[in-house]
């Protein structure tokens, strides 16, 4: 699983590098990478008990 997490990570810090700065792209992204994040956890807590 943290193959996957770095993977689309890295995709979208890609991403960040080639667009334009705009305050809403910006706001999504942070907003993508906060509930990935959390996804990865509670999948963590449903496989592995912790």
């Amino acid at each position: 699983m943290p193959e996957i997490y770095f993977c689309i990570h890295n995709l979208a810090y890609g991403f960040k590098l080639f667009v334009k700065e705009d305050a809403n792209i910006v706001q999504s992204f942070k907003d993508f990478e906060l509930s990935f994040e959390v996804n990865m956890a509670q999948n963590r807590i449903k496989l592995f008990g912790y």
